[in-house]
């Protein structure tokens, strides 16, 4: 008999299979009690160090020992004639169904539960004062006009609103909509009332720019969304040496007008997001901004232009390289700059921005991304959650974090974060992104769909539809019809390995050989080290057998995340085929 025959005879694989539902169910409980009763991290982190030790030990009493009607036994005592192993599997059946059941059912009440009914009538004018207080304290940046004799002074006057935007976000207790989605309004005709109604907030501040020379005039005003009340208006004329200056001024007049709580006890307590005293950087650094937010290789290479020569001009231009380090990741993804020196050339940015500036979320991001792009998911959470301490209305770190979670296998928490940057960013393209991704998980097809439609009618050209419909291809068991998709985002967008190796998996779904060899080669040729690259590897030695490289290879990320249930249950099927477990 082999060892592998063996192995379903003593029902070790069902006993791992009900053991892993059963540790996701009660890590899932676990998580929620603890969330709720306030305990320390390291509770929860000790939870899993148990979980993952038992799983092993589990596996040894399946293999070791067996259920006997006199109860239980060795396996080298139990006659094979006598044995009730298949009996016992029976059994096991059931119970992983049970289990099964219940963890989908948990599930479903995480994902679909119905908020908490308001409280007994004598409370509500209470609650409703607490989401009034809350609601009040909320407001939206749209992107400031530009009234400038030359039109292409516009970046001018959306970096302004930016950085209004980035100076507020940091006010403790102020719930500010993200860029993406206050400037899907500009140049728009919607009134006050519906702008606010869609962006969830209470206040909009809106203005105008007109740049002339070294001279600027700036007018800006708050305005309350739900009677059209004017709170606060002013209208600055000043040297552009004096632009940060102005920017201060412009956003602690709006906390006062708010009455909201200020950072310590300074008269002037907010300081410029920029940290630069030289205009001219910093108008370099505007236009590497505009051109980072056009994806293509070729915007991104002349971001990275203008970042540098912002450098030139001010080399303790923490902002500049916080840019300059986003911009090598992008042509990692969207150009032919070699992984490795994008990712090397975008940490070295990255850490000299954080060097001036250790709080930095920009900063903190980009090395997040970089770490968790090398499967070091730890640290990478670090970064994630420094840089949301700093800024908790900063979306983009919301975005990184909740894939770095998805990627652990924390559902529950990946699903909270994309609601929370669903609630701070309700009409941003990435968010939408997100969404889409939650409702092929959660095989709501149909809706999902519809969000992929919505994307290519909006832009052909734009990868992100593409993949998006290959992931849903593939939910659905459809591999063959995955592949084209997949094909169409890697060449919209040619240095992405993510796309590589979900080509490699629906090769190795397919059987298809060729195909499978073809697109592992363009993944390690684009980063032997790229975290997807690596997953494309296991898929393919797991199904070709080679377990001594799939072990190698899980032993190196263990050293990473120790506590990784996915990555232990890989080594114990290594182990097991390559007959090392007694």
């Amino acid at each position: 008999m082999s060892f592998f025959s063996e192995l379903k005879r003593r029902n070790v694989f069902r006993v791992g299979i009900a053991y892993l539902i059963g540790s996701w169910l009660l890590a899932q409980i676990a998580d929620l009690l603890i969330d709720n009763i306030g305990a320390p991290d390291w509770v929860m982190k000790t939870l899993f160090v148990v979980l993952a030790l038992g799983f092993f030990i589990a596996l040894f009493f399946a293999w070791a020992f067996e259920l006997t009607p006199e109860g239980v036994k060795r396996e080298s005592e139990v006659d094979r004639s006598q044995s009730i192993a298949n009996v016992t599997g029976r059994k096991l059946d059931r119970s992983i169904i049970v289990i099964l059941l219940l963890a989908l059912g948990y599930f479903a009440w995480d994902k679909y539960s119905t908020p908490p009914q308001p409280a007994a009538p004598a409370a509500a004018g209470t609650t409703a004062l607490v989401e009034a207080q809350e609601i009040d304290k909320s407001i939206a940046v749209l992107p400031f006009v530009n009234m400038s004799a030359d039109a292409d002074n516009e970046y001018f006057s959306d970096g302004l609103s930016e950085e209004l935007l980035n100076l507020l976000a940091k006010v403790d207790g102020l719930k500010v909509a993200a860029r993406t989605s206050s400037f899907k309004f500009k140049k728009s005709e919607a009134d006050i009332s519906e702008i606010g109604e869609q962006l969830h907030v209470a206040h909009v501040l809106e203005g105008s720019v007109r740049k002339s020379g070294n001279q600027a005039r700036i007018t800006a005003q708050l305005i309350k969304v739900d009677d059209g009340f004017h709170l606060w208006s002013e209208t600055y004329d000043r040297d552009l040496d004096n632009i940060f200056e102005v920017q201060d001024e412009i956003a602690k007049a709006i906390v006062d007008a708010l009455k909201l709580p200020l950072l310590g006890h300074d008269a002037k307590p907010l300081t410029s997001t920029t940290a630069t005293d030289n205009f001219a950087a910093y108008d370099l650094y505007l236009l590497g901004r505009h051109h980072t937010r056009e994806y293509s290789e070729e915007n991104f290479k002349r971001a990275n232009e203008y970042f540098l020569k912002a450098l030139e001009i001010d080399p303790s231009f923490a902002a500049a390289y916080s840019g300059l380090a986003d911009g090598y990741i992008f042509l990692a993804n969207f150009g032919n700059l070699p992984m490795g020196e994008a990712y090397q050339l975008a940490r070295a940015a990255a850490e000299k921005a954080l060097s001036i500036d250790p709080d930095s979320p920009e900063a903190h991001t980009s090395i997040g991304l970089l770490l968790w792009n090398l499967n070091h998911h730890r640290e990478a959470e670090a970064h994630f959650l420094k840089a949301l301490q700093v800024n908790p209305n900063y979306v983009g770190a919301m975005l990184q974090y909740r894939d770095s979670l998805n990627n652990q296998f924390r559902i529950t928490e990946a699903m909270r974060m994309t609601d929370r940057a669903m609630n701070t960013d309700p009409l941003s393209y990435s968010v939408r992104r997100s969404v889409a991704d939650e409702l092929i998980y959660t095989l709501q097809y149909d809706d999902s769909l519809k969000v992929i439609q919505e994307f290519l009618a909006a832009n052909p050209e734009d990868p992100t539809p593409y993949e998006l419909w290959g992931n849903l291809f593939r939910k659905k068991g459809l591999p063959q019809n995955a592949i084209p998709m997949y094909r169409n985002a890697h060449r919209l967008r040619p240095g992405d390995i993510y796309m590589a190796f979900r080509n490699v998996e629906s090769g190795l779904r397919l059987n298809d050989e060729n195909l499978t060899a073809h697109w592992l080669k363009v993944a390690q040729n684009r980063g032997a080290d790229a975290q997807w690259t690596r997953r494309a590897e296991r898929e393919t030695m797991y199904v070709r057998g080679d377990f001594s490289g799939l072990l190698k290879q899980t032993d190196q990320t263990l050293e990473t995340l120790p506590g990784h249930i996915g990555f232990q249950y890989l080594r114990a099927i290594a182990l097991m085929n390559l007959g090392k477990v007694d």
